[in-house]
């Protein structure tokens, strides 16, 4: 595990995961479930589920609401990928100037440009000759739901 400098916080993932269970493998309604769901007790590896490249996958702490519009919480959970190959539209983690800003990428003539959902907050462009780096695209972002949050 490690921290940046604004806070970010990193760390890998275990490499044998235990299966978390038993889950039920269900799809959800918005009425009332079958009765035949009660019976359904495949057990899920949340893991397996969630991530392609178990060597090259981290969790990082956001911290800050520069992207809140974009449903990135102060103290979500990002789970980054760095082999994955990145794409307009997606949302990246860069390292630049010795800290982590996450955004989402739009592709440009000669590189990327990393935007926040906040209006206040400047673009940063990506480019050969620039010190940011794109450090890996966000894969899923977990964060607490009604009154955990």
């Amino acid at each position: 595990m490690f921290m940046s400098e604004n806070g970010f916080v990193f760390s890998p993932l275990p490499s044998t995961p235990e299966p978390v269970g038993p889950v039920r493998t269900t799809s959800a309604t918005s009425g009332f479930p079958s009765p035949a769901a009660d019976y359904a007790e495949d057990r899920i590896d949340v893991l397996r589920e969630l991530i392609r490249n178990p060597t090259a996958t981290f969790l990082a702490r956001i911290q800050g609401n520069s992207m809140r519009r974009a449903g990135l919480r102060h103290g979500d959970l990002l789970l980054v990928d760095r082999s994955r190959t990145p794409a307009a539209g997606d949302t990246a983690l860069v390292w630049t100037n010795g800290v982590f800003a996450a955004g989402i990428l739009q592709a440009t003539e000669d590189g990327w440009t990393l935007r926040t959902a906040d209006a206040h907050e400047p673009d940063l462009f990506l480019r050969e000759e620039s010190e940011a780096e794109l450090w890996g695209v966000v894969t899923y972002v977990i964060h607490p739901c009604g009154s955990f949050t």
